[in-house]
């Protein structure tokens, strides 16, 4: 929450990645019902499309593509209705908040902003990746923004899969550039803290390389040895994989460094 600076006191701050909930005036709303939900997964789809809106033939798709439904339509006008009543009693201002216009749905409250954490993640990641020069600042806030995986409650749902994808890649190649760029300019420190993060939200993607290599930058080779021993057991027993050839390197390299700073020390005794 602290990464989001909103416009203006009445504002909906709304979290997708890494969970699913909203805030208004930054205090915390109740839907009561399930997630998985119609009335929630609409709620998502709408506040997701924001301005842009979706087309109704998509939205009923989305919600009932995968059901036999005699009458779609019927249906949508229903969750419509419960989900207006939630809102209702969520504590928000009395709005209709759902607007339909020129064959779309919209998400549109009169008295507030809506910021989506996710939209705002996409934004500022594709305008990183675009810039040319000096990008560094708008890489690390586009990773700072990005706190897990899209509505991962909502996995199953196919509309949800596609935009979690195409988070996780732009996640990964604004985390692949920012590092980069860290390594040469040796800010070690602040590319371990990003690199810990993206270890912590994706466990098996070998992040864990780049906070050894982070490590042994520092001359932290006792941590850089825990990692790397926490890592392969890990992979080891949840995946049954033994170490990459990139760990393998890391570990050879760690090693070597060790068994020099210990030979230096005994050096220094003995003088």
């Amino acid at each position: 929450m602290e990464n989001i600076v909103l416009e203006k006191k009445d504002c909906l701050y709304v979290r997708m990645l890494g969970g699913f909930s909203l805030l208004y005036n930054e205090k915390p709303l109740s839907l009561v019902c399930n997630i998985n939900n119609k009335s929630i997964q609409l709620l998502s789809i709408l506040l997701y499309h924001g301005d842009e809106g979706i087309l109704r033939n998509k939205l009923l798709d989305i919600l009932y593509g995968r059901e036999e439904n005699a009458n779609p339509t019927n249906s949508l006008r229903a969750v419509i209705f419960r989900l207006r009543k939630l809102l209702a009693e969520s504590g928000l201002p009395k709005d209709e908040y759902i607007r339909y216009q020129n064959g779309r749905y919209y998400w549109k409250p009169d008295n507030f902003n809506t910021v989506v954490d996710a939209v705002q993640f996409e934004k500022t990641a594709v305008q990183a990746l675009e810039k040319k020069e000096e990008r560094l600042d708008l890489l690390k806030r586009a990773c700072d923004l990005y706190c897990g995986e899209f509505l991962p409650l909502m996995a199953a749902e196919d509309w949800v899969a596609v935009v979690s994808v195409r988070c996780q890649e732009l996640y990964f190649s604004c985390l692949r550039e920012a590092c980069s760029q860290m390594k040469e300019r040796g800010e070690y420190e602040e590319m371990l803290e990003l690199c810990t993060v993206a270890t912590e939200i994706y466990p098996f993607e070998e992040w864990q390389v780049l906070q050894i290599d982070c490590l042994m930058a520092l001359n932290r080779y006792k941590e850089a040895l825990n990692t790397y021993e926490h890592a392969t057991a890990m992979f080891f027993e949840e995946l049954g994989l033994s170490p990459s050839e990139k760990m393998l390197a890391r570990f050879r390299a760690m090693s070597g460094q060790i068994h020099y700073a210990a030979g230096a020390i005994t050096d220094v005794k003995g003088s």
